[in-house]
């Protein structure tokens, strides 16, 4: 995932590398089991391969993690340091959590859990319709466009949200 011009990914990856060691706290995993779990943890994230992988490799090369091949996977598993740091991880998760929840009973007047279901369902019905898709092919596009264009996108945008909303709501 890329940030947004002129961003640090410092903060993305941050974050990914405090749910990949909560989540090793709990079980050993796989490559693929740790991204199905964040995406059930954050109830809408499925982080990809190419930032995961590399991220594992840093945390072994860290001395945080351990990899031993079992069958066809390598499994990852916390080293003495890592639950250590894990802790501290979980610490910092739960912060995020709390964090969180008060925004949403703030912005949506209802706890995260039942503001993740519905928007879990909302992203199920986007994929579906393949709107999903074509957002994404939006934000690729958009991401290098100059601030004078970005404007005119934010025109364009606003423009659309009143023939949706006259349309169809």
């Amino acid at each position: 995932m890329s940030g947004l011009p002129g961003r640090s990914n410092l903060v993305f990856r941050g974050f990914l590398e405090t749910m990949i060691l909560v989540i090793l706290s709990k079980q050993e995993l796989h490559g693929y089991g740790i991204m199905r779990m964040i995406e059930r943890e954050t109830g809408f994230w499925k982080p990809s391969p190419g930032s995961v992988y590399p991220l594992l490799n840093a945390l072994k090369y860290r001395g945080l993690v351990k990899c031993v091949t079992k069958g066809r996977r390598k499994v990852y598993t916390l080293t003495r340091k890592g639950r250590k740091l894990a802790e501290q991880a979980r610490n910092v998760h739960m912060q995020i959590k709390e964090f969180f929840n008060a925004l949403a009973q703030d912005i949506y007047g209802q706890p995260l859990e039942l503001f993740r279901e519905r928007e879990k369902q909302f992203l199920k019905d986007l994929k579906d319709s393949g709107l999903l898709d074509e957002l994404r092919v939006f934000f690729r596009t958009v991401r290098s466009l100059e601030k004078e264009k970005l404007v005119r996108v934010r025109d364009l945008f606003q423009e659309l949200n009143r023939k949706i909303r006259d349309e169809l709501c």
